[in-house]
């Protein structure tokens, strides 16, 4: 995605509505324009430039461009069968734990599957981890904290997929 293409994506509704808003009284102003034969072209011409700069001003700076580097790194784990609950309480106390453990993790939220569609192919298992720039991410990949938990992880995991994103 383009720069131009994120920053039209992150357009707010409270932004829109400042577009419709500008549009509406350019409309307006053409209308009086038109029906007093251009009596009023100069002065509606300073109202139209008004309008545009006090509206535009209005505007979330996101519509420009993305004003956080936040990641967010989702994890989702599939155990092996017949794998012991008390196993899986431990993954999941370890990996909540990893928050106060490594600098640069914002958030850890976690949950087990409740969907009722039925597509979660036995994925049972989400976590989110918000970093709070790329940098974070890249020293808890190797971090020890992080390293210590993947060996509890991998006795018992089947299957595991990552994604990442920046909101």
């Amino acid at each position: 995605m383009t720069t131009s293409q994120e920053g039209v994506a992150n357009v707010s509704a409270y932004s829109k509505m400042n577009l419709i808003s500008a549009f509406s009284c350019c409309i307006l102003i053409r209308h009086i324009e038109c029906n007093y034969r251009m009596k009023f072209s100069f002065v509606s011409n300073i109202i139209k430039t008004l309008l545009f700069l006090i509206l535009f001003s209005l505007m979330p700076k996101s519509y420009s461009k993305p004003t956080q580097n936040l990641i967010r790194h989702v994890v989702c784990f599939k155990f092996k069968q017949g794998t012991l609950l008390e196993n899986i309480q431990n993954v999941e106390k370890n990996f909540s734990a990893l928050k106060n453990k490594i600098n640069g993790i914002t958030s850890l939220e976690w949950g087990t599957n409740n969907s009722p569609e039925n597509l979660n192919k036995e994925f049972t298992h989400c976590f989110i981890v918000t970093f709070k720039d790329e940098n974070s991410r890249e020293k808890y990949l190797p971090h020890p904290e992080h390293q210590a938990f993947v060996s509890i992880l991998k006795p018992i995991l089947a299957d595991a997929f990552v994604i990442d994103f920046t909101p």
